[in-house]
This record gives structure tokens, sequence and C-alpha cells, in this order.
């Protein structure tokens, strides 16, 4: 009974740090939208009209994807899953990223296993999963540097890991224990819920995502899967 009273005080603690969060998050744009609304009752350029509905409907897209990371914590996940590939959904994730790693001249070095056994996954959400981590990467960098993506399938543990490797700044330790908290951040721009998605996300598939990090030298993010249908069916696949 206590460990369900310990559990109940956690969630709730939770609830109330989402929605501080959220307040704050979905408060600046709203401002931002009620201010160019306002400005164009006063006497505007066409030119000038145009840039505002811009503006507002960025921030109403900003918003939107706000709730729509919000709304990964309640959708029922077990429903979509299927047999996935990870190798597949990483190489496809690689070439959506690959203009922004240009940008940041960014260079990715892959190393994939072979004819990985599959896992218990969505497809389309694990693309966010390691597009969020991917972009991550790429932008802890200070617009050049290398990232490492590796897939291996330790037979041991009857799991497989996806390990990206930053050679960016590096994360304070401090900071390392508060990734995944919702809201949490340390850039100037974003909503702290990408990386508390992507674990909430990885948890349900019976995953996980670890970091280990350096200042000065990089991070490391690991994606740790367990094979589908478990020990004999992986051995199954692999053969």
């Amino acid at each position: 009974k206590l460990e369900q009273q310990v559990q109940r005080a956690d969630r709730l603690s939770l609830i109330g740090e989402m929605a501080a969060g959220m307040a704050h998050e979905i408060r600046n744009p709203l401002m931002a939208i009620k201010g160019f609304a306002q400005l164009q009752e006063e006497s505007t350029t066409a030119q000038e009209q145009k840039e505002y509905n811009a503006i507002i409907v960025r921030e109403v897209d900003r918003m939107n994807q706000l709730i729509e990371q919000l709304l990964y914590f309640s959708r029922p996940t077990l429903e979509q899953v299927t047999l996935v590939d990870v190798n597949h959904v990483l190489n496809n994730t690689l070439m959506l990223v690959e203009m922004q790693a240009k940008h940041f001249h960014t260079t990715f070095e892959v190393n994939m296993e072979p004819d990985l056994p599959t896992v218990n996954a969505n497809e389309e959400q694990l693309e966010q999963v390691f597009l969020n981590i991917l972009i991550n990467a790429i932008q802890a960098m200070d617009n050049a540097g290398t990232v490492g993506i590796s897939s291996h399938y330790d037979f041991s543990q009857h799991q497989i890991r996806i390990a990206i490797i930053d050679s960016g700044f590096g994360i304070a330790p401090e900071n390392i224990s508060k990734l995944f908290d919702p809201f949490f951040t340390t850039k100037a721009t974003g909503t702290g819920l990408g990386l508390s998605v992507a674990q909430h996300i990885m948890e349900i598939w019976g995953g996980k995502i670890t970091v280990e990090s350096e200042l000065g030298k990089g991070s490391t993010f690991s994606l740790i899967f367990p094979v589908a249908g478990g020990e004999a069916d992986a051995d199954r696949q692999s053969e």
C-alpha cells in the first residue's frame, strides 16, 4: 500500500511539473499571436500583414507540436507495434537529417551490424525517437564534428543496442539525471519534451535509453531494445 502511495505521489508530481511547463511553453506563443493579431488592427501594409500572418502560423505550429508531443504520453502505442528492422528505420532517419547535418558541417560515421533480429516497435515513432537524438547530437557540436552511429546484437543479453556518439561539448554531470524530465532543456529554444517522449516510448516497447557523457569530449546515447520473441526467435532470425 505504501508503494502504491509513493507511485501515486510520483505521478501527481510529474503531472504538476508537466502542467507548469505546459503553461509556460504555451503562454509565450499565445502572447506573440495576440500581439501580432492586434498589430493588424492598426494601419499596416500588405507586406507587414503577410509577415505578421507568417509569425502567427509559426507560433500556432509550435503549440501544435507541443501538444502532439504530449499526446505521446497517453496514446496506446502498444496497439501500433509491429516487427521492425531497426537498421532500416535508422537508415531512413539518417536521410531525413542529411541536410541539417550538412548545414552544421557534421559528418556521420555509420557501422551497422547486418541481419539484426527484429524488435517490437512502431516504425513511425521509432523514426521520431532516432530523429530527436540525432538532431540533439548534431546541435551538440559547434558547427562541425562527427556523429558515430552503430548497431549491434548482444547475444548474451538478447538485446539490440543502437549507439549515437557525438564529439560535442558534453553534458554537465548534474544535468544527466534531468535529461529525460519533461520540459528540462539547456537549449535557448526547444520544449524539453523530445527526450522525455523518446524515453517514454522506448519503455512502452520494453527498451530504454542510457546516456554517458564527458564535458569537452562528447556524449553517447544508447538505445537498448529486447529482441522480438525472446531468445529462441532471435537465434532463429540470426541464422
